[in-house]
Parts: structure tokens; sequence; C-alpha cells
């Protein structure tokens, strides 16, 4: 099965054909999204994924950070048709300093 542009999380994704760990098309100039793995299957599946880079637009910290994040999404004739992104956005946060580490 191969897997259209999904706008939704600015990547091509061509399943089955040697994509995992490698860097995804982005369009945020100093970040990427790196495939970790994908299953599909029955027109579900999951996407797991690294996104990170440098906070040039968000925060404007100029800090380097990186999260993990998986998709889950339906697939319609070949296309992703719905996606919903999972990821921790507070570890971004704590990565560029607008949040703070809480103490144990």
């Amino acid at each position: 099965m191969e897997l259209e542009r999904s706008g939704e999380i600015g990547g091509y994704f061509h399943a089955g054909r040697g994509l995992r760990g490698r860097s995804l098309r982005y369009h945020q100039e100093g970040q990427f999204v790196k495939l970790v793995d994908y299953h599909i299957a029955d027109g579900h599946g999951t996407i797991e994924w690294i996104f990170g880079g440098t906070d040039v637009d968000v925060f404007k910290t100029g800090k380097p950070f990186s999260v993990r994040g998986v998709s889950v999404i339906e697939v319609d004739n070949g296309r992703i048709s719905r996606n919903l992104d999972y990821y921790d956005a507070a570890a971004i946060m704590k990565q560029v300093g607008v949040l703070p580490d809480q103490k144990k």
C-alpha cells in the first residue's frame, strides 16, 4: 500500500519501502520530522515519529527541542483521510525554557 501526502502532518509517507529512520519532507525551516515506525492494516494505522529542531517560530527562544509522537490515521483509497497527532507539548516547552521542570 502506498500512502499519499498528508497535509496534517506535513510529510509524505510511502508505506513498505525503507522509510524507517529517514527524515520526512517538512515545511518549517530548522525543524524536522523523522519516521520511526508505522503499522497500517484494514484502513487504520499508526505512524511513530520524532519532531525536533530549533524553536524559532512559536516561543522564539532559539533553543533546540526533540519529542517523540504518534499519529493515529484512517486510510481511504490509499490516502490518509483522518489524522490525530499525540505528543508531549509540555516536554517541548521545558526543553526550550518556557516551562520550568517540576522537582520531585
